[in-house]
């Protein structure tokens, strides 16, 4: 039960990035969006970066987000 727990939070995390990434407009596309957010949630990265000049340090805070969450 506590892993189902702590994996629907970190799930909703990368909701809460998604939505602060549509508020801002810097992805247009929200599946765009939740990939972006999962695939530097996790670390994992591999989708590209596709956040406008100016916002490409983003993904360093999701990143560091998701990596201190789980620690």
């Amino acid at each position: 039960m506590a892993f189902i727990v702590i994996a629907l939070i970190h799930i909703s995390e990368i909701f809460i990035w998604t939505a602060f990434l549509l508020w801002l407009k810097l992805i247009p596309n929200s599946i765009d969006a939740i990939m972006f957010a999962g695939s530097c949630y996790t670390t994992v990265g591999f989708v590209t970066d596709i956040l406008p000049l100016g916002w490409k340090s983003m993904a360093f805070f999701i990143a560091f987000s998701g990596l201190f969450s789980v620690a």
